[in-house]
């Protein structure tokens, strides 16, 4: 499958939002987690110093200090992942919102007979009394490419 210029771009900026994404979600809480870690370790080294065993003291705070790491990995890659899926629903929305508004409504709903389903076809005025007009607005609805005049 070969990818078009804005899904590309579109791939790299999620690329660079996740990962800015992630980083701020699992570092927001880290002055607070980092304040407790090191009280605890505080407790245990005065544990050391008073001739208490704190080989189990620092073995829980280690494992404390797992559990949390992983917690907030955890909670950074839900986060994560959905923004990036809302991101993409929302572009996909907006295209295609976007596209429908540019479309409108196609012009047999609106009454009026294509050219192809009447059989017949106008020739351009050579006169220039006002046939013309109707010319161009039928280029429009048959989507050619209407040349600039300069």
């Amino acid at each position: 499958m070969r990818l078009r210029r804005w899904h590309r771009l579109g791939i790299i900026l999620t690329i660079v939002c996740a990962i800015g994404l992630f980083y701020y979600v699992y570092t927001r809480d880290d002055e607070l987690g980092e304040d407790v870690y090191y009280r605890q370790t505080n407790e245990c080294r005065v544990a050391e110093r008073r001739g208490l065993p704190a080989e189990k003291c620092y073995r829980e705070v280690e494992r404390e200090r797992a559990r949390v790491v992983r917690e907030k990995t955890q909670q950074a890659t839900a986060v994560t992942a959905g923004a990036i899926v809302l991101a993409w629903l929302a572009a996909f929305l907006g295209i295609g919102l976007y596209r429908w508004v540019m479309a409108g409504a196609p012009n047999a709903l609106r009454g009026e007979k294509r050219e192809s389903e009447t059989g017949a076809k106008r020739d351009s005025d050579p006169k220039g009394d006002g046939d013309a007009k109707r010319d161009i607005g039928d280029k429009r609805r048959r989507r050619e490419r209407i040349e600039p005049k300069i």
